[in-house]
């Protein structure tokens, strides 16, 4: 994973994150450790959704997998309530944007 040594340093929590959308995942090493690190600082985290890649229209996941995933990610909650979902493909209504309110912060100095 790129810049994994600075990612390993920092102890930053998510708590604002209530809501991850990871498409084109591929269950690699990497991504994984990604999942992981989201799934233990994201203390208020609702819902984790795993999108598949799509390859000739077939689903690239195998479903005998799944128990294995879903105890390795229950392994990795740091929220109680947070559900990992896998969804064959992005739909703005399965994967809802964020509720929380925007606010931004003015850097310039004048």
């Amino acid at each position: 994973m790129h810049q994994k040594p600075q990612l390993d340093n920092c102890n930053h929590k998510f708590i604002q994150l209530k809501v991850a959308v990871f498409r084109n995942f591929k269950y690699l090493p990497s991504q994984l450790e990604l999942v992981k690190m989201v799934m233990q600082r994201a203390i208020n985290l609702e819902r984790l959704v795993l999108i598949p890649p799509r390859i000739n229209g077939h689903w690239k996941f195998k479903r005998e997998d799944k128990p294995k995933y879903e105890k390795l990610f229950c392994s990795w909650k740091a929220s109680k309530m947070a559900m990992v979902e896998l969804h064959e493909k992005y739909v703005k209504t399965s994967c809802p944007s964020p509720t929380h309110p925007k606010c931004w912060l003015n850097t310039n100095a004048s």
